[in-house]
């Protein structure tokens, strides 16, 4: 299943353990501000050292011209625990299919 919901629904799907792989493209552009979208959106945390942290293991990188695909999977103890497995596309870009 592809999810491409938005930083909210990245966020919630995350937090839930139901991601197995996380789809991220790179361009040369950079967006900021408070409201700027992210992969994951929500409270975050005030500091670094208090924030959540989902460990990704790199299997894919492509290159096309400037912009990198990358594809990860979380890495996790055991198995997937019979999950459904739930991929997340994200774009920070040009392109914003968050």
């Amino acid at each position: 299943l592809v999810c491409e919901g938005g930083g909210v629904l990245n966020a919630a799907l995350l937090r839930g353990g139901l991601v197995d792989e996380l789809h991220v493209t790179i361009a040369p552009i950079v967006c900021g501000g408070r409201s700027a979208p992210t992969l994951a959106d929500g409270l975050g945390a005030a500091r670094l050292a208090g924030a959540d942290r989902l460990r990704l293991r790199l299997m894919t990188r492509r290159r096309a011209g400037d912009e990198l695909f990358l594809v990860y999977r979380v890495a996790r103890g055991g198995g997937a625990g019979g999950r459904a497995l739930q991929k997340i596309s994200a774009c920070v870009g040009p392109r914003q299919s968050v």
